[in-house]
């Protein structure tokens, strides 16, 4: 039953040198439409004009005056929690200065600002998955179309050379798999420069039309170009090293994991980053499947989760190959390589964990001998509550699996690599998810997070906290199988 009217504003904040939207990602727990991209704007409050809820708003929401409304851009009606809605929305444009930005952190994860409209399509797909409809897709395209119309009339402006020309990219290590895997999501005109010691990999990166280089110091030292983010995907000895050498130029980085390969490595990596205000992202991808957002957001159902387990698993027939059968290039076997993966979904989905026991084993004599392991257990406690754990990994098993289960005092989840299933504790299946168009998205969508984040301390410092404290897990991890090893020799 619809009890009363109510009505609320909405402001689709406009950049004055380029026509980009402002749009703000909430938080996964928020009880109205939790993980859904939204606009700027609530509800006017007993009093209230719409024009000084519109500016309460804005200010609340982002720290911004509100300077001009350009436009009105429609009214939609809705029901939602029992009463009838009125949204009025408004293309405006405010004070933007990034160092007042003050985002609603207990409503909202992060903000960006959307330039084009396939942006719009690919980031708010998550709406629809989510079955929140079309509505703040279909009113940010009106709002960009109209946006980016008015900068067409206006084009003799000033524009920073930030916000002219899209970010301009290299790719260090680009003869590997991960390199090419990449370069699939970027055009030419986003990544200029290539990193390869292999001139097989420089050539193929030439006929791309980009600028090639043999080490990361000369494309630093002998080129002209302005590099403004770097993706790194090299041996794992060369991951600290190189990822310094970027910062140090102010260039933020964009690497595979892990974070750092020690302890050591992490801490003196988050301390130039940070002094340099240029960050790390670390792309572990698994926070950013579908599946696993829902899954957060749905803990509640789960009750208290006082345990789980977490099986990874590739299916690899034969001996590892390459610089990772090597401990100087790979430093680690399937806990560094594998197990991070793990982790970090881990530490995201249920907070910070203490290690409390690790082993390792060995398939091949070779691997043994390089202290590579195979296959680990690592047990884990949280340590905000009670709950425990085990993450199980391997890579030469008969097929590649992947299955995470949380036990709960009121139901128990258990999601794949593509599906997450909840069921109450009668056994019951409260709740299927399914995650779409095979993992792409997923990857695409963490990428475009990062980079639209590169600016925002807020966004890129938890990040890189969380990966300090997962490289800081799995040192606990080596030492501990490493003492048990000792001791039995």
């Amino acid at each position: 039953m619809i009890d009363q009217l109510k009505v609320t504003v909405a402001a689709l904040i406009r950049r004055p040198e380029d026509g980009a939207i402002y749009l703000q990602q909430r938080r996964w727990d928020c009880k109205v439409l939790p993980g859904a991209w939204d606009v700027v704007g609530g509800k006017v409050e007993e009093g209230e004009s719409e024009l000084q809820a519109l500016d309460r708003e804005i200010f609340e929401e982002t720290g911004w005056q509100l300077t001009r409304i350009i436009s009105e851009l429609g009214v939609d009606e809705y029901d939602l929690q029992g009463d009838r809605w009125i949204e009025k929305s408004f293309l405006v444009e405010v004070n933007i200065n990034e160092a007042e930005q003050n985002i609603e952190l207990d409503k909202y994860t992060h903000a960006r600002w959307f330039l084009t409209q396939e942006e719009i399509q690919s980031f708010l797909q998550v709406n629809r998955f989510l079955g929140y409809g079309e509505h703040i897709c279909n009113i940010a395209t009106r709002a960009l179309s109209e946006s980016r119309t008015l900068s067409e009339n206006i084009r003799e402006i000033s524009v920073s050379n930030r916000t002219l020309h899209p970010l301009q990219l290299a790719v260090i290590g680009a003869g590997g798999k991960q390199a090419a895997e990449f370069l699939t999501h970027y055009s030419r005109g986003e990544v200029i420069a290539a990193v390869d010691i292999d001139i097989e990999a420089r050539r193929r990166t030439e006929g791309m039309g980009l600028q090639t280089f043999t080490s990361t110091g000369e494309m630093l030292e002998k080129s002209k170009i302005n590099v403004e983010v770097a993706y790194l995907a090299v041996p794992h000895k060369y991951h600290t090293e190189l990822a310094i050498q970027l910062l140090s130029k102010g260039i933020s980085v964009l690497k595979e994991k892990p974070f750092a390969v020690t302890s050591k490595e992490a801490r003196e990596l988050f301390q130039i980053a940070s002094e340099q205000s240029t960050p790390v992202f670390t792309t572990a991808h698994r926070p950013f499947r579908l599946i696993g957002r829902q899954l957060k957001s749905s803990l509640h159902l789960l009750g208290q989760v006082y345990a789980y387990t977490y099986e990874y698993s590739l299916s690899i027939p034969d001996r590892t190959s390459g610089w990772r059968s090597k401990w100087v290039s790979a430093r680690g076997g399937v806990m560094l390589d594998m197990a991070y993966h793990q982790l970090d979904f881990i530490v995201w989905l249920l907070g910070e964990q203490k290690i409390e026991s690790a082993q390792i084993a060995y398939c091949y004599e070779e691997t043994e001998a390089e202290q590579l392991e195979d296959t680990s257990t690592i047990l884990t406690s949280s340590i905000s509550g009670n709950g425990a754990g085990r993450i199980i990994t391997n890579r030469h098993a008969h097929q590649k699996t992947e299955l995470l289960t949380l036990y709960g005092s009121q139901g128990i989840a258990v999601m794949s690599d593509s599906i997450l299933h909840i069921f109450d504790r009668q056994g019951n299946l409260r709740w299927e998810v399914r995650e779409p168009q095979g993992g792409q998205w997923t990857i695409k969508a963490m990428y475009q997070e990062y980079l639209s984040n590169r600016n925002n301390p807020l966004y890129w410092l938890p990040h890189m906290e969380r990966h300090v404290h997962i490289v800081d897990c799995l040192t606990e991890a080596y030492a501990i199988t490493f003492s048990t090893n000792t001791v039995q020799t």
